[in-house]
This record gives structure tokens, C-alpha cells and sequence, in this order.
């Protein structure tokens, strides 16, 4: 990214993910998005894993790369159901 000053400068990004519709009467979590999006001053835009993933194109990642965040490093006692969806999440350097 040409917006990161000098070597090892660090990008960290969350994104809320864009998730896939189930049936014809679900539209994913495109209608919440919409709902938030009426009350907040900058809207939010929902990006599949691969959109997500060009903001890192030419930086290194950090373990443990592009991931959804609820699982990365919980505390005991959280708990998220099965099959929840969290935001994708990353960090990354500027390698020399």
C-alpha cells in the first residue's frame, strides 16, 4: 500500500463480511447493514473474504493471516454458536 510510510510500518484492518444468502427470503446480513447504515455518518460496505483480502495485496501477513476475529485468541469463557460469522480481520507489515 503506497499510504504506509517506512519499513515494517503495520496495517491492521477489521471488515464486516458480506455473507451469502440461505434462501430466497434471506438476504444474508445485507438488510442489517442497511438498517445500521440509516443511523451512522459513514456507511459501511460489506466485502466478501476475497474483496477484503486486496487491501493487503503487497504486504506481508501476520500470523495468523486474514481471518474471521471471534476465534482469534478468545478468552475461555467466549463462546460463539456454530456457524457464526465475525468481521475478517488482519494485520500486515511493508516487507523490505
Amino acid at each position: 500500500m503506497r499510504g504506509l510510510g517506512a519499513l515494517r510500518s503495520c496495517l491492521v484492518l477489521l471488515a464486516s463480511p458480506k455473507t451469502p444468502r440461505r434462501s430466497a427470503r434471506d438476504d444474508g446480513n445485507s438488510g442489517r447493514q442497511r438498517a445500521c447504515n440509516q443511523n451512522v455518518a459513514t456507511a459501511q460496505t460489506l466485502r466478501t473474504r476475497d474483496e477484503f483480502a486486496r487491501f493487503f495485496t503487497g504486504l506481508e501477513l501476520v500470523e495468523p493471516g486474514l481471518v474471521q476475529v471471534h476465534p482469534w485468541r478468545p478468552d475461555p469463557e467466549d463462546d460463539a454458536p456454530e456457524g457464526t460469522v465475525s468481521a475478517h480481520g488482519g494485520v500486515a507489515v511493508k516487507a523490505g
